[in-house]
Formats: structure tokens, C-alpha cells, sequence
């Protein structure tokens, strides 16, 4: 008889794991079961659906609380920890919208009193309060660990980014059932910028072997414990990059492709004007352009921050329709690629940003020379500065040889002069 094999996936974002091969054959070996989120997908045989639960976000004020705790000693923890709560300097720079007349008021009501309160509740004290008080309140067994039970599974398969609420209902039914764990962790910087966890799955697969000392040194995982995986998006860039694109920017000159990111775009946009008016001071205009990309996610109100503004020599490129390399019929999927992201990749002379991000480790695979702008504007707060001090996940990157940090515009241009 064959044993059974629960994978949970507990949003869209993890549909993608159905369309690997590994995944696929699991049934070759073992009774393979699926759990998913409601709307994740269309086929049923052996697929069970679960809802949210709504002390979701007791847990989440608890990950916030790990997150505080752990900052000392994980401080690549510092950077993330921004957003969630931000100084009023900070709170300019990321949240501060047009609308906002009264801007300190504004962040009073909206983080200051919660930091505070954050703040105090993180204390030693007060979070093994309120850790006893979280596990009062979700005490009752809930549907989605009733649907683990009734499966009983000698192993469970989840996919996470160690922030999601599920992971506590989890671990629970897994011990109540005698049931290892084994947790997949998404992204390469997950566990030392997302990561909330106290109760350990009994095995860890990660993409590389920084992750896996990640792993090991700050949530004392044993060596055998942790599983190199690599990443199957990431894997599939290795056939794109093999392609011949057209060249969809129509300039008869070399261009610099300044990658947006979804949080930082104020100091992005700042950072583009700088640019602009530093191409001409430095007489490059004639041979440099610059193409910014915003990013997809980046939310429709603060588009308009960047069509407001004159630039001579550098383009907003709006990312086309959206689309999925996931072919599986029965995905519901969620887009987040355009069409034209790889022609831009492939004909651009460097890839550019203010910090490190997945789409560097894209940009490697083409080839492509990477420019970090880790400038400092004393007239500015640069969250992306923090992030490129406190990264973990950073380290090492400047042995790369394609890559090429900058501390200032000046040696920018001094290392775009020496490369024409």
C-alpha cells in the first residue's frame, strides 16, 4: 500500500508547482493528495478546497511580533521591517500619497500609535502573553486541520514563503497525526527578509546553498535536514535566454534598462531625475538613454506620479498585458510577466536598479552587467540604502563579475565612460 502525500498550496502563486515534473510523478511512489485555497483551480480527483480563517490576523500580528525579535540577530530583517513600520521619514518616502493634505497627521493614525504599540508588545513579557493568548484564541480545530486528519498523511509538501498564517495549523495537525513536514521555501532571500518561525518543519528545501546556511545558522536546521531544489522559473530562463528577441526600443543607441521595484518607486523617481540632468551635464546624451521600467505590481494610484514628469533622456516603459509560462489547462492562473520583458532584457547594454532582486539573478543568466545605485542623497530617505547594508542575502554578490556597485552618480558615469 502506498503512502500518502498531502501537498498544500495555499495560494495561487503556488499553482505552479503542479506543472513540475517531481510533483507530477509523486503519484508513481506514494498516494499523492492536493489541498488548495478555493479559486486556485478547476480539476477535482483528489483535490480538496479550504477557506481562510479568521483569526488570520492574530497570527500575522504574531509573524510581525517574530520579526521584531529576530531583527537583532537576522538584520537583514531591519529592511522589510520599513514597511511595516516605517518613521514618519520613512512613511514619506514609501506611503505618502497626493491626496494626504495633513502628512504627519495622516501617519499618526496610521502607524505611529501601532508601532508603538508593536513595539512594546515584542517585549519578552508582553509576547509570551501574547503568544499564550493566540494559542487560546485559535484553540478550536479548524475545517483545514479536520481535511489533514481525514487524510492523514505520512508526510505534507507545502510551498511557503514562512509567512503564511497556514503554517501554524500545520505544524499542528502534523504533530496531533504523527506527520512529517517538509516546506518548500520560494524565493532565495525568504528566509532571512520574510521568515516568521519558531516550530521548525522536520525537512527544508531551498534554491541554493546560501539558502541552506541561511537555514542552518539562524533557524539551527541540521545539514541533512535541508534540501538544495534550485527553482523552476528560474530554470526555464536558461531556455528563453536562447531566443533571439527584436529589439522593441526603437533608439539608434545603446540603452541602460533601470529595473523598478514596487515599494521603492519614490526613490526611484528621484533617482531618475538626478539621472537626466547628470546625462547632460555629463554630455552623454547623444549616446546613453535610459529606459525605466516600472514595476508590474505597481499599484494604478501611483502611476501617475511618473507621467507627470518631464525627462529628456530617459523613457517609462509601461509593461505590456500580462501573461503565464504555466501551460497547465487547469490552472487559474496569475499573471504576472509581459511579453515584452525578455526583448528588453536581451537588447539592453546593462541592466540597472537601486537594489539587489530576483530580476539581477535574471539579468546574470542573459548575461547581462548588472549596476547597483546604491547612491546615498542626504535630501532623501533611501530605504533602498538600509537594504543593500542589512541584506543577507547580498553577500557575495560583488565577487560576481558582471555585477557593479556604485556609491555615488559620479563613479556611475565615470564606469559608463570607461566601458563605451
Amino acid at each position: 500500500m502506498k503512502k500518502k502525500v498531502l501537498v498544500i498550496l495555499s495560494s495561487r502563486h503556488y499553482t505552479k508547482y503542479l506543472t513540475l515534473k517531481s510533483f507530477q510523478n509523486l503519484d508513481k511512489k506514494f498516494d499523492v493528495y492536493f489541498a488548495l485555497k478555493k479559486g486556485c483551480y478547476k480539476k477535482k480527483n483528489k483535490f480538496y478546497f479550504y477557506k481562510l480563517n479568521s483569526n488570520n490576523k492574530y497570527i500575522l500580528r504574531y509573524f510581525d511580533l517574530i520579526r521584531l525579535r529576530s531583527s537583532k540577530k537576522i538584520r537583514s530583517l531591519v529592511s522589510p521591517l520599513l514597511f511595516r513600520f516605517p518613521t514618519f521619514r520613512y512613511f514619506k518616502t514609501i506611503f505618502l500619497e497626493k491626496k494626504h493634505r495633513f502628512p504627519f497627521l495622516v501617519y499618526l493614525k496610521s502607524f505611529f500609535l501601532k508601532n508603538i504599540f508593536y513595539k512594546i508588545l515584542s517585549s519578552i513579557f508582553l509576547f509570551e502573553i501574547y503568544q499564550k493568548f493566540l494559542f487560546i484564541k485559535i484553540k478550536k480545530k479548524t475545517g483545514f486541520e479536520t481535511l489533514i486528519e481525514k487524510i492523514d498523511p505520512r508526510l505534507i509538501i507545502y510551498p511557503t514563503h514562512y509567512i503564511e498564517p497556514d503554517m501554524i495549523y500545520i505544524n499542528r495537525s502534523a504533530q496531533l497525526i504523527n506527520s512529517k513536514t517538509f516546506f518548500i521555501v520560494d524565493n532565495w532571500d525568504n528566509l532571512t527578509t520574510k521568515a516568521a518561525m519558531l516550530q521548525k518543519a522536520d525537512y527544508i528545501g531551498v534554491w541554493g546553498e546560501q539558502s541552506k546556511k541561511h537555514a542552518i545558522k539562524y533557524y539551527n536546521f541540521k545539514s541533512k535536514n535541508v534540501f538544495l531544489l534550485g527553482n523552476n522559473r528560474i530554470d526555464k530562463y536558461f531556455k528563453y535566454r536562447k531566443k533571439k528577441y527584436k529589439n522593441i526600443i526603437k533608439i539608434d543607441k545603446p540603452y541602460i534598462l533601470f529595473l523598478g521595484t514596487n515599494l521603492l518607486f519614490r526613490e526611484e523617481l528621484k533617482c531618475l531625475k538626478i539621472l537626466d540632468e547628470k546625462i547632460n551635464q555629463n554630455n552623454l546624451h547623444s549616446r546613453l538613454k535610459i529606459i525605466y521600467r516600472f514595476h508590474p505590481q505597481l499599484s494604478e494610484k501611483f502611476r501617475s506620479d511618473f507621467s507627470e514628469i518631464r525627462l529628456k533622456n530617459i523613457e517609462i516603459n509601461i509593461p505590456s498585458s500580462k501573461f503565464s509560462h504555466l501551460g497547465e489547462k487547469n490552472l487559474i492562473r496569475t499573471k504576472t510577466q509581459s511579453k515584452d520583458y525578455f526583448p528588453l532584457i536581451q537588447n539592453a547594454k546593462y541592466l540597472m536598479g537601486m537594489t539587489v532582486t530576483t530580476v539581477t539573478l535574471e539579468g546574470f543568466i542573459f548575461g547581462k552587467n548588472y549596476i547597483l545605485l546604491d547612491c546615498f542623497d542626504e535630501q532623501s530617505s533611501h530605504v533602498s540604502n538600509v537594504i543593500n547594508k542589512y541584506s543577507e542575502y547580498h553577500k557575495g554578490i560583488d565577487k560576481v563579475e558582471i555585477f557593479k556597485r556604485v556609491k555615488s552618480y559620479t563613479d556611475f558615469f565615470s564606469f559608463i565612460k570607461k566601458k563605451k
